[in-house]
């Protein structure tokens, strides 16, 4: 009797072990492995929004330790800084990342190939940024304190450039968990690092060595995760290869810097041409939404390598994909458009405290960048991934251009809203000239009859709208997530999430 029960508890614990470990193989195939088009989307989505949520969540409390402790007009200088390196940022990487990830999207054998060709280029492209740093901020005439911190600023750059490069490899092969677990290590780095600095009354200077002590974690662990899973290149230089990449790439290098330019020109001008103290309540709300930039640019993480590989497979194919991105796009990005606008007084003071008040209308107004910024990138991807790289280039040069002439129209008038205006119609050009030019090629058809899911997702925005206004005094805590279930409750009970169904099951 004592030898039957033993064997049935036995044979029932075998059993729930054998569920265990089959459990198990299903979480990893779903977590890990690459199968059909909607796991493949779900699980890099999964990746990059875990990843996203800890960078967000993170570079928030480091914006809140480091302006309520330094105040707006040191503030100011920080945010100088960063935008101003971040302009040669795109110069030293110069659109090598993008190109990547399209080209070893559609050739995974050649990964050694462009990793040994490319790290020379970037390495000379990062001598020649750090010397124009140096040269342009010493031309510039600003403070020994503002010079002191671009230059450590610089070295962050570059290292950073390095570490986003390896992070294109994990993006071409559509293996986002690897991205994701050097972000969240460099971003922890970097949060500890600065508390750190803080608690030590550190200088504004000092805050630079956290930047660049958290960028060298991202590298080292990038750099295993390539040579383990990827890529054991060799650094295998052919110089004729350089060149043949060097004339594949300039337009996306251009195409780059025209973007950084429009988006951190109108800080650097601000800066030169009125005070510390503006740039610190434009950079305040301009935070806010480079910040939110990063959700849609999650989602062109995800679905670039995939609209590549498409694009040489069938138009039809290409068009179905980029659809499904689009629609993504409209309904993430206007109901947070609309949500912060309501919300920007609380959120304005919430981080920053009642000597940022000023910046509480500049963060309504900007937020519009943020939709326009979103439906851009995605047509900006549709335009890469299909060979048409060289007409983005010409939109975004034009638009680099257009915004300086409106900053320097509109800053000496109306100081930071003259920056605002001039972010807000350069960005709504350049989507208007993309949907043009997308209409033109036949990739905009399909996607541009959508006026059944903006139904839905301003019908559900709306009552989101409501709820927030009706509630607006609850803890933003609590008050941000109902708001976020209602709205998507409302779309789902609209069938207006049921759009995976558009595209096909496929891994091809």
């Amino acid at each position: 009797m004592l030898r039957v029960i033993f064997n049935a508890t036995l044979s029932k614990i075998q059993k729930m072990i054998k569920g265990v470990e089959m459990s198990a193989i299903r979480l990893k195939s779903l977590f890990l492995k690459n199968k059909t088009f909607r796991q493949i989307i779900f699980k890099n989505t999964f990746w990059l929004v875990i990843s996203a949520i800890i960078r967000q969540v993170v570079s928030f409390v480091v914006v809140i330790l480091i302006a309520r402790h330094f105040g707006p007009v040191i503030y100011g200088k920080l945010v100088f800084g960063l935008s101003f390196v971040g302009l040669f940022a795109v110069a030293m990487d110069f659109g090598f990342s993008y190109l990547v990830v399209r080209e070893v999207a559609r050739h995974k054998e050649k990964s050694s190939q462009y990793i040994d060709n490319i790290i020379l280029i970037k390495f000379i492209l990062s001598l020649i940024g750090l010397s124009l740093i140096a040269v342009v901020i010493n031309l510039l005439g600003k403070e020994a304190d503002v010079i002191r911190l671009v230059y450590f600023l610089g070295i962050y750059t570059v290292i950073n450039t390095f570490t986003v490069f390896f992070y294109s490899i994990f993006r071409a092969n559509e293996q986002m968990q690897y991205e994701t677990v050097c972000a969240v290590f460099q971003s922890l780095g970097l949060l500890g690092l600065v508390g750190f600095l803080i608690a030590g009354s550190g200088s504004l200077v000092s805050i630079s060595f956290a930047y660049i002590g958290s960028t060298v974690v991202g590298i080292v662990l990038s750099l295993i995760f390539v040579r383990k899973y990827f890529s054991r290149f060799l650094l295998k230089v052919n110089l004729s290869i350089c060149w043949k990449l060097l004339k594949q790439v300039w337009p996306f290098g251009l195409t780059f810097i025209f973007i950084s330019g429009y988006y951190h020109t109108d800080v650097i001008m601000l800066y030169v041409m009125k005070s510390d103290i503006a740039v610190g309540w434009y950079g305040a709300a301009h935070r806010f939404l480079l910040l939110l930039i990063g959700i849609p640019s999650l989602l062109q993480g995800v679905f670039f390598p995939r609209l590549s590989h498409a694009f040489i497979s069938s138009k039809d194919k290409f068009k179905n994909v980029f659809n499904h991105f689009l629609r993504y796009i409209f309904i993430i990005s206007f109901p947070i458009c609309i949500g912060v606008m309501l919300l920007s007084g609380r959120l304005i003071l919430l981080v920053y405290g009642r000597t940022f008040e000023q910046s509480i209308l500049v963060l309504q107004m900007l937020i519009w960048s943020f939709l326009f910024a979103a439906i851009g990138g995605a047509f900006g991807s549709a335009l890469n991934s299909s060979d048409r790289q060289i007409a983005l280039m010409k939109i975004t040069g034009a638009a680099f251009g257009a915004n300086i002439l409106l900053n320097l129209m509109l800053i000496p008038r109306f100081s930071y809203m003259g920056a605002v205006f001039a972010t807000n119609l350069t960005r709504f050009f350049v989507i208007s000239i993309e949907a043009v030019l997308l209409y033109r090629i036949g990739f905009l058809p399909g996607a541009i009859n959508y006026w059944k899911i903006w139904i839905k997702i301003i019908s559900s925005t709306a009552v989101m709208g409501i709820f927030i206004v009706l509630f607006k005094e609850l803890n933003l805590f609590i008050l941000m997530p109902f708001a976020a279930l209602i709205y998507f409750s409302l779309l789902y009970l609209m069938k207006g999430l049921n759009i995976a169904r558009t595209v096909k099951d496929q891994n091809g």
